[in-house]
């Protein structure tokens, strides 16, 4: 089901869904935490933010083709409040869409804003409690730039046994662009906000010769929490090289990258079973 409106003003409905009367084409349109809980999850708020998770949305669909889908299943892997996956109702039945995450707090924003997809709380590890096979799309946005690599494996093991034959797995990790940011700091800006950081990494251009050799690269930051703990919780560097070399253990194959997504600086990696015909 795929509703009749030009993107743009389909933006607009998403961003300003109280000026829709939360209603568009007979489609139940989410409301929008309050700007002081968005700045938890992602340092941004507010148009900012929505135009970020627009711009992942739209390249979300040009890499799964999705406007060629028949009522695609789509899940979003650490949905927060719910701010990229409201944007594919635009494209399929909401029963089609499933938003999941590990913290409850997210849990219960995505409920109180309407979304009438399905929505999982998951733990840190798989596997979910829900039957989630056949899924056209999963998307991860910035979920593993935080995971440590056991944490990883074990999600691919388990997004490669509910991928559709012919679906796409979508996921950003941090790269150059946050390195050369952290440079930037270290050198202008020690003060900034990520001096803990910078102190775990040490040398940041030894880390960049291991990102380099298509190292995975892991540093705790989590502080404490109780649903994101240090074990598994941090700041994460995923280079192709390594996916290259690694993603063949779980039946999956690297399809495409970029880190050219307007508005967003981490690197997105497409990729698709290995024995895709």
């Amino acid at each position: 089901m795929e509703i009749d409106v030009n993107l743009e003003t389909w933006k607009d409905v998403i961003s300003n869904p109280s000026s829709y009367n939360f209603k568009f084409q007979g489609i139940n349109i989410p409301s929008i935490i309050d700007e002081k809980y968005q700045i938890r999850y992602t340092g941004r708020k507010g148009q900012d933010n929505l135009d970020q998770a627009f711009n992942f949305y739209q390249y979300v669909c040009n890499e799964a083709n999705i406007s060629e889908l028949n009522n695609p299943k789509v899940l979003d892997f650490g949905a927060g409040w719910g701010r990229v996956i409201r944007f594919f109702l635009r494209d399929t039945n909401e029963k089609n869409l499933y938003a999941m995450d590990v913290m409850k707090a997210a849990v219960d924003f995505m409920k109180e804003t309407n979304f009438k997809g399905n929505i999982i709380k998951c733990n840190e590890l798989p596997p979910v409690p829900v039957d989630l096979k056949g899924m056209d799309v999963i998307y991860a946005l910035s979920v593993f730039s935080h995971l440590h690599e056991s944490h990883f494996s074990a999600w691919m093991h388990y997004f490669k046994s509910i991928l559709a034959p012919n679906g796409k797995l979508i996921f950003s990790s941090r790269g150059y662009p946050f390195l050369n940011y952290l440079s930037t700091v270290k050198k202008n800006n020690p003060k900034d906000q990520w001096p803990h950081f910078l102190e775990k990494m040490g040398d940041l251009e030894q880390v960049k010769k291991r990102y380099d050799n298509g190292e995975f690269i892991f540093y705790p930051s989590a502080n404490g929490s109780d649903e994101l703990k240090d074990s598994f919780f941090g700041e994460t560097y995923i280079p192709r090289a390594y996916l290259e070399k690694e993603l063949s253990k779980y039946g999956l194959k690297l399809l495409n990258e970029t880190n050219s997504i307007k508005l967003f600086s981490q690197h997105v990696f497409t990729v698709t079973h290995s024995d895709e015909k």
